[in-house]
């Protein structure tokens, strides 16, 4: 008799195994996004499976939109960025040196909170320099 209830509670184990397999590849990315080469950037997957080379605004849209599912795929979603505050950036102090200025700052992250940092400006050079 228990020899049965084992038996059965391994089946059971079993069905409920393959069912949460089941429902976990569900959520898995399609066969076309899995065998992608993540390190090129300019090559997607169109709807139909077939690989194609980013050369236009609209096609880098696509890519960008699989990278993104990608990512939030292996970390969660982004978070939401309808309530941000403004940057509200305060300069605490300023030092020149030589071919910058360095700015102490603080900017705000979130109500109440601000975040400091080091802001370099190049100094000495003209609007047409490249910088």
């Amino acid at each position: 008799m228990n020899f049965q209830k084992s038996r059965a509670m391994k089946v059971k184990e079993l069905f409920i195994v393959a069912f949460i397999s089941g429902f976990l590849l569900c959520f898995l990315p399609s066969g076309a996004q899995q065998n992608i080469n993540h390190a090129n950037l300019l090559e997607y997957y169109h709807n139909k499976g077939k690989l194609i080379s980013v050369s236009t605004p609209t096609d880098w849209y696509k890519r960008r939109k699989q990278i993104l599912d990608g990512m939030q795929l292996a970390m969660g979603n982004l978070p939401d960025r309808h309530d941000l505050v403004d940057l509200d950036i305060e300069i605490v102090n300023e030092t020149k040196g030589n071919g910058f200025i360095r700015q102490s700052i603080t900017f705000a992250s979130e109500p109440g909170d601000r975040i400091p940092a080091l802001l370099y400006i190049p100094s000495g050079t003209k609007k047409e320099d490249k910088l």
